[in-house]
């Protein structure tokens, strides 16, 4: 009779062990999440970025805020959350801009291949946008104010090369370089 009671619990002893290394990327993934950043943590992290900050309401009632940079570089940045909760889900940082034309496709993509965490695209009015998303539960405060930063260095490159400029992929290329470089 002892012998039915310990065959089962070696067994589920060499299983657990055995299987344990292909569970624990999960479980490591799982502690790196972050509690989200509230309101005033996000503010906060504009504000030491160098922004200009003006706080409002979408029709949500969720906060959103309207930047500014020193060089005059204007976005906003949108709030994703949960009505109820505190904590913001994930943000999207965005600049738009209207223009008479439409920049060229090239250099759109010119910027998708060297820039890594934004994105740049035409909307429906063949506007040029600049947006970038930050999924909240993996980012400290010190990380929101660094990405921060790094996009209200890229606004004015964009503005100047893409939106008004109409330069070419070399001169985009130099441009971010110069950014890169600080």
């Amino acid at each position: 009779m002892r012998r039915d009671f310990v065959r089962p619990f070696v067994l589920a002893t060499l299983v657990g062990v055995v299987a344990a290394p292909f569970f624990a990327p999960s479980l490591q993934a799982r502690a790196l999440l972050r509690p989200g950043l509230t309101d005033g943590d996000i503010k906060a992290a504009m504000e030491a970025a160098g922004l200009t900050v003006t706080e409002a309401k979408d029709r949500d009632g969720l906060t959103l805020w309207r930047c500014e940079t020193e060089k005059k570089a204007r976005f906003i940045v949108i709030q994703y959350r949960k009505k109820d909760e505190k904590e913001a889900s994930s943000l999207q940082v965005v600049a738009a801009w209207d223009t008479k034309d439409a920049p060229a496709w090239d250099l759109l993509n010119v910027w998708n291949s060297q820039v890594r965490m934004t994105k740049t695209y035409l909307d429906d009015e063949k506007d040029p946008v600049l947006a970038e998303n930050f999924r909240m539960s993996t980012m400290s405060k010190d990380e929101l104010k660094a990405s921060f930063k790094e996009f209200a260095d890229v606004v004015p490159v964009f503005e100047e090369v893409i939106v008004n400029g109409g330069g070419t992929a070399a001169e985009l290329t130099e441009a971010l370089d110069a950014v890169y470089a600080r």
